[in-house]
C-alpha cells in the first residue's frame, strides 16, 4: 500500500479570564474537516461560556502519514505531558498526535527516555473523530 497523508483538525476553546493570565483552554475534539470544526463552533456559540466576551476558538491542522484513507480512520491518540505549577495551573506540553495507539506509546517511551517526567504526568488519550467533548456550556468564576 502506498503511504499518503491525511489532515485532522484539533478544535479548542480559549476563555480569557483576566488580562495577563493564561486562558482557560478546553479541548473540544478532533475532526476530519474544517467544515466539521465550523459546525461544532456554531453549535457551541449558542451555549453559555462559549458565547461570552473573551471566548474564542482555535483550529490547528495536523498532517499525519498513513496507508489508510481518512474515512477508514475512526480515532486519534493525543499524547501530552502535564506538569503542575504553583499557581494552581498546569503546564501542558503536547508530544504529538498519532493514528495508532502503538505509535503513540512508542513515541511516548522515546520522549520519556530523553526527558524523564519528574513531577509531571504523561497521558495518551483516545479521541474518536468528529465527536465533541463539550456538550454543555460552562460558567467561569473569577
Amino acid at each position: 500500500m502506498e503511504c499518503q497523508v491525511v489532515k485532522v483538525y484539533k478544535l479548542e476553546s480559549y476563555h480569557h479570564l483576566e488580562p495577563g493570565q493564561f486562558p482557560d483552554i478546553k479541548l473540544i475534539g478532533f475532526f476530519r474537516s474544517e467544515e466539521a470544526c465550523s459546525a461544532a463552533m456554531d453549535d457551541l456559540m449558542k451555549l453559555p461560556g462559549f458565547r461570552e466576551p473573551g471566548s474564542e476558538f482555535a483550529v490547528e491542522e495536523y498532517v499525519l502519514p498513513t496507508v489508510a484513507s481518512l474515512d477508514d480512520i475512526q480515532c486519534v491518540y493525543y499524547v501530552q505531558r502535564e506538569r503542575p505549577l504553583p499557581d494552581d495551573c498546569d503546564e501542558v506540553t503536547e508530544i504529538g498526535l498519532f493514528l495508532t495507539e502503538a505509535e503513540a506509546q512508542a513515541v511516548l517511551r522515546r520522549f520519556q527516555a530523553e526527558e524523564p517526567a519528574g513531577d509531571a504526568e504523561d497521558y495518551i488519550d483516545r479521541y474518536p473523530l468528529d465527536q465533541r467533548y463539550w456538550q454543555e456550556g460552562f460558567d467561569t468564576y473569577r
